[in-house]
Order: C-alpha cells, then sequence, then structure tokens
C-alpha cells in the first residue's frame, strides 16, 4: 500500500496562493521590475508597468505627517490634505476633483502620523494631465485667509462628527495620546486651538519646508512605461526648486510604554485590554508579528466574545509606524464581568500562545490569510502603489513589498513563537482599564441576571 502524500487543505491553499502571487502581480515579474530614479531636484520616481488594462494610479506621497509638527500647529498637515484642494496658480479651487471626473477617475487624499499623500486613478491617457495638477500644487499652491478659515471650519466639523461624536474614536485618540506621551505619534489628529491660532505665513513656512520634490515621491503604477513617466516627470516636476528648510524627523518616542491607562469615559460599557510596544516599521521581525497579531487577535475573539461570553466584543488594533509600533487586544465587557478578569483572559491567551505550540492548521489559516490579503491588494494599480509607497516610507526599503509574500511564506509557526518570546514582554506591556463615565442602570441589571443565573463569563 502507498503512503499517503496528499497535503493538508491548509497547506495547499498556501501553496496556491503563493504561486498565484509570483505570477505578474508580483513587481519583479514578466513586465519588468520596479523602476526607481530621482530627479535632479531630489523627487524619487517608482514606476510598475501593469498592462493588463488601461488604467494607472498616480500618487504623490509626502514624507510629511503628525510627526513632523511641532508645538502650536498640531494638526497642520491634516489641514493641509484639505487646502491642497483649494486651488494652484493654473487650476483653480476644486478643479483636481472636476477635472478627473470629467475623464472618469477618482481621486482623495489622507493624512497618516508618518506621510501625507494624493492618490488617483485615471485613463492611462490621462497620466499626464494629473502629473501637472500635481506639480503645480507642489509648487505653487494658493494660500490666503480667506482659504485657511474655510478649511479650518471644514477640518474642525470633520473632527467634531469623527470624534467628539464618536465615543469609541475619543477612546482611541485618548489612548493615543497617553501612550506616546510627549512624543508627536500622541497627538493624532492634531489640536483643533492650535488650527485657531495658526496663520497664513506658518501655513506657507511649512508649505516650503514639507512640499518639496526633495521630500516626495511620484509613484505610478499601469498601462505606462517607465520612459514616457520620467518625460512627463521631467517636464512637469523638474523645475520645480528643491527645499533647503526640511527638518530631520524627531528622536523616536522613549523604548518603555507606561504600565497603565486608566480612566472614564463616555461609554455604555467598560473596556479592558492589553498593549504591547512594537519595534518600527523597518524592522524584520514586523512580518512574522503581523501574522502573530492576526493568530491572537483571531483565538481572543473566539474566545472572549463567542466561546465565553466574557466580553461583548473583542478587536485587535495594530499600528505600524516609521518609528514605532504596537498592538493592542481590547475587549468590550458588562459592568457585571471585572476588569481584572478579562485583563488575565487576555494574558492567559497571551502567555498559551507563548508556551504550547502553534498547530500547523491554526498557523496556515492565518498566515495564506495574510498572503491572500497581500496578493488581492496588487490585483489593483492603486494597490500595488499603496505597498510601494508604504514600504518607501514607513520601512524605509523597497525591498519589503518586494519580498513580502516571499517572506510571508517562509514563516512558520517556531518562529512566531519566538518573536513573540522578545516583543510580547511584560516591559513592553501596557494595561488598558477604562470605565463608563455614567454606567447603564439597564446594562448592571442585565449583568445581575447573568451572574446570578450563571449565564457565558460574567463574574
Amino acid at each position: 500500500m502507498l503512503p499517503n502524500t496528499s497535503m493538508p487543505p491548509g497547506l495547499v491553499l498556501g501553496l496556491s496562493l503563493y504561486l498565484l502571487a509570483l505570477t505578474p502581480l508580483s513587481p519583479r515579474a514578466a513586465q519588468g521590475e520596479i523602476a526607481d530614479y530621482a530627479l535632479e531636484n531630489g523627487l524619487r520616481i517608482y514606476v510598475i508597468e501593469r498592462h493588463a488594462v488601461p488604467l494607472a494610479a498616480v500618487q504623490v506621497w509626502y514624507r510629511t505627517g503628525g510627526l513632523n509638527e511641532r508645538p502650536g500647529i498640531r494638526g497642520l498637515s491634516h489641514l493641509f490634505e484639505h487646502m491642497m484642494f483649494r486651488g494652484s496658480e493654473r487650476f483653480g479651487p476644486e478643479e483636481h476633483f472636476r477635472k478627473i471626473g470629467e475623464v472618469g477617475g477618482t481621486n482623495n487624499a489622507y493624512t497618516a502620523p508618518d506621510v501625507t499623500v494624493y492618490t488617483q486613478v485615471v485613463p492611462r491617457e490621462a497620466v499626464e494631465m494629473v502629473a501637472e495638477m500635481e506639480a503645480d500644487r507642489m509648487a505653487r499652491l494658493v494660500l490666503d485667509e480667506e482659504i485657511l478659515e474655510t478649511e479650518v471650519e471644514v477640518v474642525k466639523e470633520e473632527y467634531r462628527v469623527n470624534y467628539e461624536n464618536d465615543p469609541m474614536s475619543r477612546l482611541m485618540l485618548q489612548l493615543q495620546r497617553e501612550y506616546f506621551g510627549e512624543h508627536p505619534y500622541s497627538y493624532g489628529i492634531g489640536f483643533m486651538k492650535d488650527l485657531d491660532t495658526v496663520s497664513v505665513g506658518t501655513c506657507r513656512a511649512y508649505y516650503r519646508a514639507r512640499y518639496a520634490p526633495n521630500n516626495a515621491a511620484l509613484i505610478v503604477t499601469g498601462d505606462v512605461s517607465p520612459e514616457k513617466i520620467r518625460r512627463i516627470a521631467e517636464r512637469h516636476f523638474g523645475p520645480i526648486a528643491p527645499s533647503g528648510e526640511i527638518a530631520p524627523d524627531p528622536p523616536p518616542p522613549p523604548d518603555c510604554p507606561p504600565r497603565r491607562i486608566a480612566g472614564k469615559e463616555d461609554l455604555p460599557v467598560p473596556i479592558t485590554g492589553v498593549a504591547y510596544r512594537l519595534p518600527a516599521a523597518s524592522d524584520p521581525d514586523i512580518p512574522a508579528l503581523e501574522v502573530l497579531a492576526r493568530v491572537l487577535g483571531n483565538r481572543l475573539e473566539r474566545r472572549l466574545a463567542r466561546e465565553s461570553s466574557l466580553c461583548v466584543y473583542a478587536t485587535t488594533e495594530t499600528y505600524f509606524l516609521r518609528q514605532a509600533s504596537l498592538v493592542a487586544f481590547i475587549g468590550a465587557h458588562l459592568p457585571n464581568v471585572s476588569q481584572k478578569k478579562v485583563r488575565a483572559a487576555i494574558e492567559a491567551e497571551v502567555s498559551r500562545f507563548q508556551a504550547e505550540p502553534l498547530s500547523p492548521d491554526e498557523f496556515e489559516r492565518a498566515r495564506n490569510r495574510m498572503i491572500l490579503d497581500a496578493t488581492a491588494g496588487r490585483a489593483k494599480v492603486e494597490g500595488i502603489a499603496e505597498g510601494v509607497g508604504n514600504a518607501i516610507f514607513l520601512a524605509g526599503d523597497l525591498a519589503r513589498y518586494s519580498d513580502r509574500l516571499n517572506n510571508l511564506a517562509a514563516l512558520t509557526p517556531e518562529a512566531l513563537m519566538e518573536t513573540a518570546s522578545r516583543h510580547l514582554i511584560e516591559r513592553n506591556r501596557t494595561e488598558i482599564l477604562i470605565e463608563p463615565r455614567n454606567p447603564s442602570l439597564f446594562l448592571k441589571i442585565a449583568g445581575w441576571l447573568m451572574t446570578t443565573f450563571h449565564v457565558g463569563g460574567a463574574g
């Protein structure tokens, strides 16, 4: 009788996804490597050919965000994200949106702690039009009192809707500020009081220093050629003078995070969690930590919220940033469940992960999902550009994108456990204990009933 040589279904799926990822969705596939060059003014250009559809993603990444804001201008990076659409010397207010919409394209922008990014997806024939508009607002943005006042009010209203009126978002801001202390990462979206006092002169100084070709990258992916993009870039971005005022990034946050973050918030139920400080996005352990967070997050959601009903909701939050990263395992629970018990359950699951071998099936499910997500992202031109930008501006290494699929495929259960033993340690741990400011009588009664009749994990 022949031996059984069939592979587990999880491994078959993983190998299938891996082989799929090595087809022309990969950055080093038959259509060529990532073309990478710089103009004389310091603008970095990355071009990735993908000729399946006649579209192109055009993104401009600026190395500026909350990390680069000093006291008194917290929130200016996000404000600039808005002001960049208010017109430049050759293009009027909102004309960027209008012209891209006319050709059937889409565009957007976002601000993160380390970067500000402007994104477009357009027919290949419109790439030069986008480059012309992006270059014009990089060099000749219109800034005046009326624009500043209007956009400050827009940002403040956005803050009210997304944070002041959303207790969970407000809580995450509070945790961020306490977790990172005096470091710029702690300020999130910034301070509205700073925007009330910021001047046009301050905005112009920030614009000259940060919105410069030698502080940016142009990333183009799709039905294009590197040679043509280079000519377009030289024509429109080449004449822009570099900045001599770019300040270096501030020092990283302290290695040791706070031991505990506790307080009260306008939430209906208590929030209990455990966070761990992780290394910067450039660290070689990051791929293993991403899979580790997925495995542990799945376990905690299943055991805290589904199997035991200890929590009504459990989630895992990860932040991978240029100078520091973190993972937080958080549970929301009824008032009758003690925070001590929830915290102990989270810590016990972390300890079990470090002590007991990870089963091949559980590991493969998590890793295969990561490979699937990475592969799916490379199926869209904008996803490819996004991956390249994150590799350059967060990890500081283009190979982090080029080698991502190989790095994930090379992971083992033993590597995850060894990584956990070095990073999920007492020194890196922070307890999160948030209580409702005004506890709900209804929820207290519900909790009492659960305890009385021994429902779920109450106690």
